[in-house]
């Protein structure tokens, strides 16, 4: 990785400075490392913008008796919040997390994008053609989310 984007990946509190070994060197070690790694998985593989890198980063980095709040922080803080669905679509999602006896928040994101993935304003050919190839894991990986939070809140 180029040397300009490591030190706006520092200026921007994304991974940590390394150890200053004279006014323009810097020593980096193997933590620096994975959190450069860490970064550019966020930003370039997880589409995340730099804030909301950030955000998960910090709460990644949170004390460990926090590691519960802290892995729902992430999980909030990796979904972006999409348009409001229909009352279709919300009561769709309402009624798997009922069928399933998960308790999860009214905003969590995972809800908020299977309201808008099942939402039928979709337009039904566009559906077709994309199908389960990108719907289908975005609905999975809903799922997994919603019963992660299920979890996480009950302890």
């Amino acid at each position: 990785m180029a040397a300009p984007t490591i030190r706006y990946y520092i200026r921007e509190r994304l991974i940590p400075s390394g150890e200053l070994t004279s006014p323009n060197q810097a020593v980096y070690g193997e933590g620096h490392v994975a959190a450069l790694r860490l970064a550019r998985a966020l930003i370039e593989v997880g589409g995340l913008d730099v804030a909301q890198a950030r955000e998960v980063i910090e709460h990644l980095a949170g004390k460990e008796g926090d590691r519960c709040l802290s892995l729902g922080a992430v999980q909030y803080a990796l979904t972006p919040a999409p348009p409001s669905p229909g009352e279709e679509a919300r009561a769709r999602v309402e009624a798997l997390l009922a069928a399933r006896g998960w308790q999860v928040r009214p905003d969590n994101p995972a809800a908020r994008e299977m309201r808008r993935v099942t939402d039928p304003a979709v337009p039904g050919a566009a559906l077709a053609v994309v199908g389960l190839d990108v719907l289908g894991d975005r609905v999975l990986s809903a799922v997994r989310r919603l019963a992660q939070e299920d979890r996480l809140t009950r302890g």
